[in-house]
């Protein structure tokens, strides 16, 4: 198998170097918008997860309270 490199080289004009700029700007635009969802969507894993800790929390401490309030002989 052999692999190939061609090298090209470019050399736009005025009209050309600014559609390249226009699309570099809309690529970067692009990307910082899914970089920010990303992070949204992350950040919001975090909170879900920390509030099903809490609430896996609480339940053990519920379940914790309830048996060391248990009297022997009258609790399940």
């Amino acid at each position: 198998m052999v692999i190939r490199t061609q090298k090209v080289r470019l050399y736009p004009n005025q009209t050309m170097k600014k559609v390249l700029d226009d699309l570099c700007d809309y690529r970067r635009y692009c990307w910082n918008q899914g970089l920010a969802l990303w992070n949204d969507l992350y950040d919001a894993s975090l909170i879900l997860e920390d509030q099903e800790l809490c609430a896996n929390e609480r339940k053990v401490r519920n379940e914790l309270v309830a048996n060391i309030n248990c009297q022997p002989g009258v609790c399940s």
